[in-house]
């Protein structure tokens, strides 16, 4: 009686450990979801300032080269 009481105990801590380990991966999986989500967020407006400062340098460029351009005439 006592041996199946001890495996009685023992499957309960088994399935316990499975079922915590389970939630603990799924609690994983949507932390790792959000985290990219949120890169993907933070990806599009680095895009958006690297696009605004492409054309800011640009803009400087030919304002530069037409200063240049009047200077040298």
């Amino acid at each position: 009686m006592l041996s199946k009481l001890i495996l009685f105990v023992l499957a309960l801590t088994v399935v316990g450990c499975f079922y915590l380990q389970t939630q603990e991966t799924i609690d994983l999986e949507n932390k790792v979801e959000s985290l990219e989500s949120d890169i993907a967020n933070l990806n599009k407006a680095v895009d958006e300032f690297d696009t605004v400062f492409i054309l800011l340098i640009q803009e400087i460029r030919k304002e530069n080269s037409q200063n240049l351009a009047h200077y040298y005439k």
